[in-house]
């Protein structure tokens, strides 16, 4: 059995919204997850700011899509700062969606919150760099990495499938920086 965010799961990405209305009027499941799989699913036009869409549409586009998408993915920008997040997702999830959660670990106390109370099924964490080097890497002189590392150490804990993240950029890394990363 697959996890529900392995590859092969339908996810709706929520921040890459723009109507794929050929894709739920396939016949062929697999053509159809084919289809998805080359495009990004979205909901509405993509020409408007994500931050004009309301709930309410976002929702009504979810509904449209229930029996077809197993899950929606909530990613940002940084979508912990968002002080409403929580109630989103557990109306997303009172639909009978999975909710899979891409943050930068900088709110650990909101991402604990929303695992516990059950509202996020998997979470992908973007690691910037080694301790070390995460200052520069996020073009700061000085950053307070401890956020960073107690969203790590709760992950790690096994409370929540997750998957950590490194996009790498030759200026910013080296290979002692992805040996830290490894270990961390």
């Amino acid at each position: 059995m697959k996890k529900p965010f392995d590859i092969g799961a339908r996810v709706l990405p929520v921040a890459h919204i723009r109507v794929a209305e050929e894709a739920t009027a396939m016949d062929n499941p697999l053509e159809a997850e084919r289809y998805l799989n080359r495009y990004r699913l979205a909901m509405l036009e993509a020409q408007r700011p994500m931050d004009s869409f309301s709930e309410e549409e976002v929702l009504a586009a979810l509904e449209k899509r229930k029996g077809f998408l197993d899950g929606v993915c909530i990613t940002g920008g940084e979508p912990l700062l968002s002080r409403d997040v929580g109630a989103f997702i557990k109306r997303i999830k009172e639909m009978g969606f999975l909710v899979k959660l891409d943050t930068n670990g900088s709110y650990p106390d909101k991402l604990r919150a929303l695992v516990s109370e059950g509202l996020v099924d998997d979470v992908a964490m973007d690691i910037k760099n080694s301790k070390e080097s995460y200052a520069r890497t996020v073009g700061l002189e000085k950053f307070d990495i401890a956020p960073i590392c107690e969203s790590v150490d709760f992950l790690m804990s096994g409370t929540v499938d997750f998957e950590f993240r490194t996009t790498l950029v030759r200026e910013l890394h080296t290979p002692r920086d992805m040996y830290s990363i490894a270990t961390w």
